[in-house]
């Protein structure tokens, strides 16, 4: 069944995911190479070989394109990392002041001694805290996923552009 744009009535139009696949196209490249060069050493010979992949995109492609997820929960990864680099150094803290102790390079400061009270708990807290936020995070991008992202994909794959007027409507209503 031919799909009517509802601006100006012409047949010509198709389905914008349809245009979208058509206007991709993946490249590929493989090749070899032979030179000789000049330097401080001398006359020298390169030989290799190459490969490259790639994705070529018309403007048409890129107008149509469907909607890409976002990982919104990015904060989340970010504190989790920070929170890991701190836990990280402790251990490392520790672990040196325990080191120079043991060898007889200085003796273990107060300070160290009181945080090596502290450093078993004060990870297991920190790392209950990654768990969360990577969790949360997890949370956060499934309701994006499911609130946002996936009506906007079901919406574009109805849509149809007219190549009489360059109009994008929604075919399921005009159906």
């Amino acid at each position: 069944m031919k799909i009517k744009c509802p601006q100006c009535n012409s047949t010509k139009t198709r389905k914008l995911k349809a245009i979208y696949e058509e206007e991709i196209a993946d490249t590929q490249a493989t090749g070899s190479y032979r030179g000789i060069h000049f330097g401080g050493h001398g006359i020298n010979t390169e030989s290799g070989s190459f490969s490259s992949r790639g994705r070529i995109e018309t403007r048409l492609a890129q107008r149509v394109a469907p909607p890409l997820p976002k990982n919104v929960g990015k904060v989340y990864e970010q504190w989790a990392l920070a929170i890991a680099l701190v836990i990280v150094g402790i251990l490392i803290k520790a672990m040196w002041s325990m080191f120079t102790a043991t060898i007889g390079f200085s003796p273990l400061e107060p300070w160290v001694q009181i945080l090596s009270a502290v450093t078993v708990p004060l990870i297991i807290i920190l790392i209950a805290a990654i768990c969360f936020l990577l969790w949360k995070r997890d949370q956060v991008n499934a309701h994006y996923k499911e609130k946002v992202y996936l009506p906007a994909l079901a919406k574009w794959e109805h849509q149809a552009r007219c190549y009489r007027c360059g109009h994008i409507f929604d075919s399921k209503s005009v159906d």
